[in-house]
């Protein structure tokens, strides 16, 4: 899921420090905006799926020993919680795959 914040940097074209918008898809930057003047600058799509696939897969190789570090850390809150999130995760992976992919 893509997530935005603004903070200031150094834009090229303003020459100034100016307010920017930030995007990033899960933990990866994908592009960054000058709220001024507009100039954006992305983040290769082929490379960030690279490394977001790198990402997916150690998720799924550790999921099963966090899930069981839940249960024993809150089991009620765990058996809870677990149907829906089985449920939703599915759609959630394919949103965020399509923010890769989308231009």
């Amino acid at each position: 899921m893509a997530k935005s914040l603004e903070t200031e940097l150094f834009c090229l074209d303003c020459d100034k420090e100016t307010v920017h918008e930030v995007t990033y898809v899960g933990n990866y930057l994908k592009c960054i905006r000058c709220s001024e003047c507009g100039r954006t600058t992305s983040i290769n799509r082929q490379k960030l799926l690279k490394h977001f696939t790198a990402d997916v897969i150690e998720r799924l190789i550790t999921k099963p020993h966090r899930i069981t570090e839940e249960l024993r850390n809150d089991m009620q809150r765990c058996i809870h919680t677990l149907p829906a999130r089985i449920i939703t995760k599915p759609f959630r992976a394919m949103k965020e795959i399509s923010e890769i992919l989308r231009d």
